[in-house]
């Protein structure tokens, strides 16, 4: 046979190309994925090689060429039917290198169900490799017909993991946190809890191996046995992280979902069992133990155990590699999907490693008994504890409740949040609650809606007399806490302070949606919108463009990949950006366009300007390096994040002095917000992906009008402001009156008197995430903010006053009278829009 490392080679090559290919095709039926990722190219590296992928698939056909052909010991002879069988996968792979070659199916993948077949497709040769495998090396292997005892070996390698993992992880909560985070009781009590929860998944895990030993027995071949066994396990945790971790994590439900992470996991286990059968293919000897077989350990054990130091260097390696790992993707980490993806990784590792050096048989059967008294009694231990800690907190003193420190604890320790994720229930009420969430979320494209047309006004015509110019800018990603006009602290916007104080500043503005997806176009639309990428047609629904066709508005517009398929090609609209690629929208880039755009514009045309610059989304500072772009010391703000504000804060300045130069700053609106915030680094997180927490969806507003506008309308700083409530008010602003008053829709910030804002107010303010079912409720106290999140099947209560980073967990009352406000809200949103998910 040929090398073992030329063998694992191939196979991995084979496997990592054919299951890549096979997930990159079933993501695209995923709607929110597909447009930023398929349609949108927001990684710019992952397009390069999607471009590409005709070329470097058939290396998958030459891996599996090598191990087919030349894979096979000295003196073994095939049968025909085994012959027949490699052919068949051989020509098999070949059809699907011609066609993927041929047609470029990857690159042109459609959102609907041929992505779906191709990502079943690609999976079928992995799957007949696997059974090949199998039934080649049926009678050539020698599997013990005795039984052997490991539990000894396995008990200790269970405990000596557990302590291991829980340390590694504690050291780099703390590394990556920093100093103050949480107090000194505090995190010695976090990282105490996350030991007690790392024994018992341990125990847990050591208790199905051994139930699964057991079980063998009943086998005349145990080893045998055990090996299938141990991968049909293998096959359910794939399935479980398939489904529960990464397809919830996009939002990716329902019979499809469910079906391929079947499939796809069942094909993996096989694929690998048959490799490592085919590994053991003229070894001497017999095979004694199935489960070191499938962790790929030797079939010899250990006669005692091994000394310390053989562990120390490689536990070492593998604690500084999950440091370094984990830390480099944070940033860019979607609900911590990578990160815990990394920490299963390690489990594995960790747990292969101890298991090397602590297996050993015995000819009798050690203490099984005491060991699961052991885990009876860590389970109990655990449930007492998780009853009464909260209590013990509070009766030693200790300020804030434990459940706020423990959340806070997670997003740092991401094993511990793994393990809290899988063993701690929903407080649940209502248990179909977060399934209605899910069925109101990402919209199926065949679903059809009946759109109303949206009407700010009863009816709209043409006003009279001249127009004041109109500029946006949402910066994407924009916190309010970075700019000096909400934070004193801050020093690095002396311009954008300038322009605040000539301007309105709205103190509580916020974003409905918690992302670009659904933010932007309900800016446009004026209000809130059905839960569905890319409406069509959205014309009846864009209020805002409505408005500037009707005032025959000059229109220099970037036209991002979120709003460039809402928008009419009217002949007044002129792109600006239209040689970059969104990510690469830069503010600075974007204003001197703008200025050679008006500069070419007569004197007497009023015109509109917007844009949606990148320059601070975390994905760009992320594929820049996140380094700083200036060496100014930012204090305590991110200052990979802050040095690009400074810059943003000096070319909005120098365009704003160019409207003055020009004299036309006082015939103009311009406003100044963000289409969402960010986390950065608040418990854990960084980014906004499904989460809407109050510093993702707390936005900057600020708005200049022209002296007359200003001196006759009514605004108070105070209200509540939305991003949607931008379209009403330019309405207004252009003497388009009285708004409407509609339930999910926006109003004018500006009033002739302050009692005509009244009738715009509501008690409850529906809010959500752009990207996955995550809903909130925003009191009229703007104290009080609510959040259901069915991504982790968790509910949260904020105090917007007093929020530090970290969600209060609210209790069984308060859950019931706000998830009875979201159904209302949503049901009624969806009846607004003609969507019966009943029918669909």
């Amino acid at each position: 046979m040929p090398s073992r490392f030329l063998f694992l080679s191939a196979r991995s090559v084979y496997f990592s190309i054919t299951g890549i290919t096979s997930i990159y095709c079933i993501l695209a039926c995923v709607t929110v994925v597909y447009d930023q990722i398929h349609r949108s190219k927001l990684f710019p590296f992952l397009s390069a090689v999607v471009d590409i992928h005709g070329f470097w698939y058939w290396h998958a056909l030459f891996a599996l060429f090598y191990f087919l052909v030349w894979d096979r010991p000295s003196g073994w002879k095939l049968r025909p039917s085994h012959r027949r069988m490699r052919l068949g996968i051989l020509v098999l792979q070949m059809c699907l290198n011609v066609v993927f070659f041929a047609f470029s199916v990857v690159r042109n993948l459609g959102n609907d169900g041929w992505s779906a077949a191709w990502a079943m497709l690609s999976l079928a040769p992995l799957l007949l490799v696997g059974a090949s495998d199998w039934l080649e090396t049926a009678g050539r292997l020698r599997w013990s017909e005795s039984e052997i005892d490991e539990n000894h070996g396995l008990f200790q390698a269970s405990v000596y993991c557990s302590i291991f993992l829980a340390v590694v992880f504690a050291l780099i909560a703390n590394a990556n946190a920093g100093p103050a985070v949480w107090s000194w009781s505090g995190g010695v009590a976090a990282a105490a809890w996350s030991l007690i929860t790392h024994l018992v998944l341990w125990m847990a895990l050591f208790s199905a191996l051994n139930l699964m030993g057991v079980v063998a027995t009943w086998f005349s071949r145990p080893p045998l046995a055990q090996f299938v066994l141990s991968h049909l396990l293998s096959a359910g945790a794939i399935c479980l992280v398939l489904r529960n971790l990464i397809f919830r994590a996009i939002a990716f439900t329902g019979p499809l979902a469910d079906v391929y992470a079947v499939a796809f996991s069942l094909t993996t286990a096989l694929f690998l069992s048959g490799s490592q059968l085919r590994l053991q293919v003229g070894r001497e000897g017999e095979l004694r133990s199935g489960l070191a077989m499938a962790l790929g350990l030797p079939q010899k054990a250990h006669a005692k155990a091994p000394r310390l130091r053989q562990l120390t260097l490689p536990l070492l390696a593998l604690a500084v590699a999950a440091w370094l790992t984990i830390r480099s993707v944070s940033m860019m980490d979607w609900n911590y999907l990578v990160q815990k993806m990394l920490v299963i990784a390690c489990w594995i590792l960790a747990f292969r490693l101890f298991l090397r050096f602590q297996r050993r048989y015995r000819e009798r059967h050690s203490a099984t008994g005491m060991m699961l008294m052991v885990i009876f009694i860590s389970l109990a231990g655990y449930r007492t504890m998780q009853a009464h800690v909260s209590g013990l907190w509070k009766y030693a003193g200790q300020p804030g409740s434990l459940h706020g420190v423990l959340e806070l604890y997670a997003g740092h320790d991401i094993s511990f949040r793994l393990i809290q994720d899988a063993l701690v229930p929903s407080i649940s009420n209502d248990p179909d609650f977060f399934q209605f969430l899910s069925v109101h979320t990402n919209i199926p494209r065949s679903a059809a809606l009946k759109i109303p047309p949206v009407n700010m006004v009863a009816q709209l015509q043409k006003s009279a007399g001249p127009k004041p110019n109109i500029f946006i800018f949402l910066v994407d990603s924009l916190r309010r806490d970075y700019l000096s006009a909400y934070n004193s602290k801050v020093d690095f916007t002396p311009n954008i302070g300038n322009f605040a104080r000539e301007s309105l500043v709205a103190e509580n503005a916020f974003a409905r949606y918690g992302g670009t997806m659904f933010s932007v176009p309900s800016m446009f639309v004026g209000g809130m919108i059905p839960h569905k990428q890319n409406i069509t047609p959205f014309a009846p629904l864009n209020s805002l463009e409505k408005l500037l066709i009707t005032e025959d508005y000059n229109c220099h517009m970037s036209l991002d990949p979120v709003i460039a398929p809402q928008m009419q090609r009217w002949p007044r609209l002129r792109e600006m950006d239209s040689g970059r690629s969104h990510p690469d929208y830069d503010l600075c880039a974007t204003l001197t366009e703008l200025e050679e755009q008006l500069n070419r514009e007569p004197a007497s045309q009023h015109v509109f300007g917007y844009s949606l610059p990148q320059n601070i989304h975390i994905s760009v500072i992320s594929r820049q390096g996140s380094k700083p772009i200036s060496t100014e010391d930012y204090g305590g703000f991110h200052a990979p994040y802050a040095s690009r504000i400074r810059r943003i804060d000096g070319c909005f300045g120098r365009f704003i002095q160019y409207l003055k130069n020009r004299r036309i700053y006082d015939n103009s609106i311009v406003i100044l917000a963000a289409d969402h915030g960010d986390s950065l680094g608040e418990g854990g997180r960084w980014g906004h992906a499904y989460t809407i927490y109050p510093e993702v969806v707390r936005i900057p507003l600020i708005m200049h009008l022209p002296p007359a506008m200003r001196e006759s309308l009514y605004f108070d700083p105070r209200k509540l402001a939305y991003l949607n409530d931008i379209s009403p008010t330019l309405y207004y602003l252009l003497g388009h009156r009285p708004i409407l008053s509609q339930e999910f829709f926006g109003r004018p910030l500006l009033t002739e008197k302050p009692e005509h804002q009244g009738q715009y107010m509501r008690d409850y303010n529906l809010m959500a995430s752009s990207y996955g079912p995550v809903y909130g409720i925003l009191a009229k106290d703007l104290r009080t903010y609510y959040v259901a999140d069915a991504v982790n099947y968790r509910d949260y209560l904020f105090d917007l006053e007093s929020y530090n980073g970290n969600p209060q967990q609210p209790g069984e009352a308060d859950m019931a009278y706000y998830r009875k406000i979201l159904r209302s809200k949503i049901t009624a949103l969806g009846k607004h829009y003609g969507y019966n998910p009943e029918m669909h």
